[in-house]
């Protein structure tokens, strides 16, 4: 097994590593290359959603806070096997905390995590239960990667900034879920502070 390629975030988070990053000493200690992000600049963004999100453009702030979260390791190894059968299995942090659901609280420390795609899987860190994502329909998942919340497009119910699709005209921000998310992952988080939906 190994960890997955931007481990060193999360690593930095827990205290494991500097916080001071160094890209060259990390990626000779098998962590890769730091965290990276782009943008299209071909894609239309509404860089001010204070008065709502125009039609035909995308939030940016969305849309930069959910790869932010990607960055800060709201990532998954679900089904890496599945679809790179000569990978290396790698599990995150988040991972940690995918069960299927029904999952209780004296059970957390040896319930069976889910590292396959399809079925139901939850994200459990005490309480409640989160949907997420299960990976490509044609493996049994939802058509979701496994880092991200279950889409709102599927449930009706919008979870968290980490839902993965962003649709034109529509304003999304954090959630309490995304972050209960963060803070499992190893962050120091505000609880009740994120905007209401």
């Amino acid at each position: 097994m190994r960890v997955s390629a931007n481990a060193s975030t999360v690593l930095r988070a827990i205290g494991l590593l500097d916080a001071m990053a160094d890209p060259e000493r990390d990626k000779a200690n098998g962590l890769g290359d730091p965290p990276a992000i782009g943008f299209n600049s071909a894609i239309p963004f509404d860089f001010d959603p204070r008065d709502g999100v125009d039609a035909g453009k995308f939030d940016f702030d969305a849309a930069a806070a959910h790869e932010i979260g990607h960055a800060l390791g709201f990532v998954s190894g679900n089904g890496v096997l599945e679809d790179f059968p000569r990978s290396t299995p790698y599990f995150t942090v988040l991972d940690l905390f995918r069960f299927r659901p029904g999952i209780m609280l004296d059970e957390l420390a040896m319930a069976p995590r889910v590292l396959t795609t399809g079925g139901d899987q939850v994200f459990f860190a005490g309480s409640p239960e989160i949907r997420l994502s299960t990976g490509p329909t044609e493996k049994g998942g939802d058509g979701w990667t496994p880092g991200h919340w279950k889409a709102k497009m599927i449930t009706g119910v919008y979870i968290g900034i980490m839902d993965p699709a962003l649709l034109v005209g529509e304003r999304r921000t954090l959630t309490d879920n995304d972050l209960k998310a963060f803070e499992a992952i190893g962050y120091q988080v505000n609880l009740g502070a994120a905007d209401p939906q």
